[in-house]
């Protein structure tokens, strides 16, 4: 009878290994987010990060999207995975009664909608992508009814959610699909990691009571060898080799974007590389992890650096680009609006625009309203930063 209660405690052991101990699938995330397997969700600096086999404070349930054809191209951009047979989550413009296991996202207006007609801000009350602010195209307003996920810049309902069903008032865009699509996958994890481990060592002290005391002594010399085992299986997953890390053609552009534009953050990675955030932020971790780039917090931003660099050297580092070293040596003299900037450089007005934005994301303009217009200036902590860099 000891040696099925062993080989039950060994086994037992060896899954805790492998479901939380070992972080193997990173490589593979995209394949099993339509898998059967279970990808727990954390925040790392407002971002969200995803793993395999980590058990973690929130999971994602597999998204099967049933789309109507204007939104379905926008669901594939996202890197969701369409199914019109077997789904989860229907997005639709009619309101529909979807079957008791689905759940619905309806461009369309309820009883008591009001008509908006224009362009308009909405604040996401849930905001499990911590996008915090859209930008979009407002049809109407809801009633207060059901539960709010987004308002307006006025305070009224924009998005509302109805037993299974989320009304959205305005028109569906990449930022609205992709949060409220995450909203409805993300679930919090049912049984505590640390709870699981208690019942396992209870479990295993009421064994180790029933064994003779030879039998205890080989039973811990079980315990002792997969533990070490543990550790050398950790050991070896966790150290990335760099050139395996950079085999992933997706990844090696994302790095080689790093080392060309320092200092980027998330979204302009995904827009310029024309990739979904998503997909984006699984690669900027493996990245991370495997220490070939770093993050920093800029501002209310998180930008990327590669690892060697120091974010007090981004200023110097942009300022070698013979545009915004003209651009800078011109703030330094006359603080401008971007069109005189322009003329005034004789450069085309994209290009200032696109250069003042990059040199705002990395801390060396500021910008001031002054009446209709937006003032460019050199920023004081550019100054403050340097001083320092030089002292040292």
């Amino acid at each position: 009878m000891w040696v099925v209660k062993s080989i039950l405690v060994v086994f037992t052991l060896i899954f805790m290994i492998h479901s939380y101990g070992i972080d193997l699938s990173l490589d593979t995330i995209d394949q099993y987010l339509y898998g059967n397997e279970k990808i727990y969700l954390t925040y790392k600096n407002d971002t969200p990060h995803f793993y395999i086999g980590e058990r973690q404070e929130y999971y994602l349930i597999p998204p099967y999207i049933k789309a109507d054809d204007t939104i379905a191209p926008m669901i594939k951009k996202l890197g969701f995975k369409l199914n019109n047979s077997t789904y989860n989550i229907i997005i639709t413009y009619k309101d529909i009664t979807p079957p008791s296991n689905k759940v619905a996202i309806i461009f369309s207006p309820i009883n008591g909608s009001n008509v908006e007609n224009r362009s308009a801000t909405i604040f996401w009350v849930v905001d499990p992508l911590k996008i915090k602010q859209s930008n979009v195209y407002a049809f109407y307003s809801f009633p207060k009814t059901g539960e709010v996920i987004a308002v307006y810049d006025d305070g009224k309902p924009a998005i509302i959610r109805v037993d299974n069903k989320i009304y959205v008032g305005c028109k569906p865009n990449e930022d609205v699909l992709a949060n409220l699509i995450y909203l409805i996958i993300i679930r919090r994890s049912g049984v505590p990691f640390y709870y699981l481990l208690l019942v396992i060592l209870i479990a295993t002290i009421s064994l180790l009571m029933t064994f003779q005391e030879a039998l205890k002594k080989k039973f811990l010399d079980v315990i002792s060898f997969l533990a070490s085992l543990k550790v050398a299986i950790l050991a070896r997953v966790n150290i990335f080799d760099e050139e395996k890390v950079l085999s992933n053609k997706t990844r090696q552009e994302i790095y080689n974007y790093i080392l060309e534009n320092p200092g980027s953050h998330l979204r302009e990675i995904s827009k310029n590389l024309n990739k979904p955030t998503s997909t984006i932020t699984w690669h900027l971790r493996i990245l991370e992890k495997a220490n070939l780039i770093k993050s920093e917090r800029l501002g209310n931003k998180i930008i990327y650096l590669p690892v060697e660099m120091d974010i007090k050297d981004l200023p110097k580092l942009y300022l070698r680009n013979e545009t915004q070293k003209k651009i800078f040596n011109y703030l330094l003299k006359n603080p401008a609006h971007l069109r005189k900037i322009a003329k005034d450089l004789n450069l085309n007005v994209e290009t200032v625009r696109y250069n003042l934005k990059k040199m705002e994301n990395v801390g060396i303009v500021e910008t001031r309203e002054e009446g209709n217009k937006i003032i460019y200036y050199i920023s004081r902590s550019f100054f403050d930063k340097s001083t320092s860099s030089t002292d040292k």
